[in-house]
């Protein structure tokens, strides 16, 4: 990762990498720093689900991958642009790499205007309401987010609550893989441990932690509600715990670009565990 002191105004970076805080392969993450003089800001981000990042198949989602490198070309948070300059010597490598590479190229061109339209029209907020303004009030919406939260929490029994289901198989072995989750209810903190998973697999339903984190965090806002803004203060309430080397989050170079599969799963076992 780049750190703040290398960070410069009308850089645009590019990652895909799902043992970097990804999700799998396709889904291509475009983010830009804003600065608004010489104050960084934040950032803006997007990300889309591409049509192919290269791999063993056609459209880089494969149940016969048995590692990351079957799946597509990886990506490590790289810059895609340098003042605004796209790099072409990146671009012509991922085209070269994707079946699809005029598409690749003209979805990445809309990412990088997303987040230059988004870095516009935050740095346009900064500039009309101030910058200690600005960082104020999104303090103030993740604390409203988080108090709506821990209201909602703590209306449950306090206790712990499990659920077990199965997926059927990983296509290579026939065998069930188990999914388990304990609720805990404590006040108004909520935890999530899912010791009692099965062990990553070699077909490619493995979930990292940001595929699995984004079930957990999307069963929070079923229970919350829609009153809350959707930001990290709905989850300072939360903690989970995901055991290494399990199915819910696989040591690399397991393969994950399948894991939908499984996220079903998770959410089918985390809605038990609460309709308890």
């Amino acid at each position: 990762a780049f750190p703040v002191g290398v960070v410069t105004d009308g850089d645009i970076y590019i990652s895909n990498d799902p043992y970097d805080g990804g999700t799998h392969l396709p889904d291509v993450l475009v983010a830009a720093p804003v600065f608004f003089g010489e104050h960084f800001v934040g950032y803006v981000a997007s990300m889309s689900h591409h049509m192919d990042v290269g791999g063993v198949s056609p459209g880089s989602v494969t149940p016969e991958a048995i590692d990351i490198y079957a799946e597509g070309i990886r990506i490590p948070l790289m810059r895609l642009c340098v003042n605004d300059e796209l790099n072409e010597d990146l671009i012509q490598l991922l085209v070269t790499n994707s079946r699809k590479g005029r598409h690749l190229r003209g979805d990445l061109e809309a990412q990088i205007a997303a987040c230059k339209r988004g870095r516009a029209g935050m740095r346009a907020v900064v500039e009309r309401y101030g910058l200690e303004m600005v960082n104020s009030g999104i303090e103030a919406l993740f604390d409203y987010a988080e108090t709506i939260t821990r209201s909602a929490i703590s209306r449950l029994p306090d206790g712990d609550y499990t659920f077990r289901d199965f997926i059927d198989d990983d296509g290579f072995k026939m065998e069930p893989i188990p999914i388990q989750v304990r609720l805990t209810v404590s006040g108004s903190d909520l935890g999530f441990d899912f010791e009692g998973t099965g062990p990553q697999t070699r077909g490619a339903i493995n979930s990292v932690p940001s595929s699995t984190l984004s079930m957990v965090y999307y069963a929070v806002r079923a229970l919350i509600g829609t009153e809350a803004p959707n930001n990290d203060g709905c989850y300072r309430p939360v903690s989970v715990n995901l055991p290494p080397g399990t199915v819910v989050n696989p040591d690399f170079p397991a393969p994950v670009a399948v894991r939908t599969i499984t996220l079903k799963r998770v959410i089918d076992v985390l809605f038990g565990a609460l309709a308890q």
